[in-house]
């Protein structure tokens, strides 16, 4: 299932906040509380207003992992915690090939929603171009009518929700 992506996002593993974060998905969560987010159960989502927040809570998360010793890895290495930085107009800021990224319609209308996803080992793309509600994970509460989304963000810059490659 996707996960939303609206402003900047970062995009992290389940099995990793697992496996590396210590305190594992628990203490994950109760470090999260404040910020807006969502899950699929394979991926977290979680949303901040500008980019600069974005890379301080993953530097953050990446000090927590690197103070606690776990797996002996580089301090600046991004690909530790999988922990990948989107803008919801261009997708991945960085490349990543494992997760895939989209501009869809929602439902049957003109509106506009950004999702990622977990790519599947042969999976290059999708050509699905529409998403109904409820066939993505989104923050606890979230409704289109009133979003970022809905605000018109991506139609205001010309995003063309079916453009080739995204």
């Amino acid at each position: 299932m996707p996960v939303l992506i609206e402003r900047y996002a970062l995009v992290i593993t389940c099995r990793n906040i697992r496996d590396l974060y210590p305190g594992g998905w628990e203490r994950f969560q109760f470090d999260i509380s404040a910020h807006r987010w969502c899950s699929d159960g394979h991926l977290v989502c979680l949303s901040f207003t500008d980019p600069g927040q974005m890379f301080a809570f993953r530097d953050d998360c990446e000090d927590t992992v690197s103070h606690a010793g776990l797996r002996g890895a580089p301090r600046r290495d991004p690909c530790r915690l999988e922990m990948h930085p989107f803008d919801h107009l261009r997708g991945p800021i960085l490349p990543c090939r494992f997760l895939g990224f989209r501009v869809l319609r929602l439902d049957a209308s003109p509106a506009l929603v950004s999702v990622a996803w977990l790519k599947s080992p042969r999976q290059r793309t999708t050509h699905v171009t529409r998403i109904a509600r409820g066939e993505f994970a989104a923050p606890q509460g979230w409704q289109f009518e009133g979003s970022v989304s809905e605000a018109g963000q991506l139609i205001r810059r010309g995003w063309n929700a079916l453009a080739p490659g995204h």
